[in-house]
């Protein structure tokens, strides 16, 4: 029993002795990209923004098991090749544990982030908008349209299926509660969306 209360007593002072920590060496880092969303939209930064950034990323306070909404990635590129990706929300990362920063660092070093993020949504709510017009009146054609390139090809793969392309006209048809949370989750950043040709696609099947 002595030995049960050491070894927990042991192993209690161990953890709280091993807080976790970020820790970046800058000179090892060949650039930082962040994206919003899923695969993502590569958000501009600032100039020279990565030595003030990995600082602050540094100096991020452990925070503990907790939930939050990932609505970007930050992707460190090693010069070993080897990339590090950080999910987060601005304050919130999650990277072998969960940490906190003083600040957004999205808003901190991004290029008017704020204006970008707001454009970028409200052109994705009108793509949403016209995928619900289209499929509600069974305009396929226009419908598929709507999305990338490289899901246009399965989709075409999909219809040459008749059972799986019905699977499929009635996952993208929406009612008004499928509908709400469709845009719902366009506004928190995680629709799969890819900007090509000028324009927002949806890049899921």
């Amino acid at each position: 029993m002595k030995i049960f209360s050491y070894i927990l007593c042991l192993f209690i002072l161990t953890s709280c002795k091993a807080k976790k920590d970020i820790t970046f060496n800058l000179s090892e880092i060949e650039k930082i990209e962040v994206y919003q969303g899923y695969p993502g939209t590569r958000i501009q930064m600032k100039n020279n923004f990565e030595r003030e950034f990995i600082k602050d990323m540094n100096n991020s306070k452990d925070n503990g098991p907790t939930k939050y909404i990932k609505t970007h990635s930050f992707l460190i590129h090693h010069k070993s090749g080897e990339i590090d990706t950080i999910l987060t929300n601005g304050t919130i990362h999650q990277y072998k544990g969960w940490f906190r920063s003083k600040q957004d660092l999205i808003k901190k070093y991004s290029v008017e982030q704020e204006i970008s993020f707001s454009d970028s949504i409200q052109e994705q709510l009108k793509t949403a908008e016209k995928i619900n017009d289209y499929m509600g009146s069974k305009k396929y054609e226009e419908a598929i349209q709507l999305f990338s390139l490289k899901q246009i090809k399965n989709i075409k793969e999909i219809k040459k299926d008749s059972e799986l392309f019905a699977i499929w006209c009635w996952a993208w048809t929406f009612d008004d509660a499928k509908y709400d949370r469709y845009l719902t989750k366009i506004k928190e950043g995680k629709a799969h969306f890819v900007f090509e040709n000028n324009e927002w696609k949806i890049n899921e099947k």
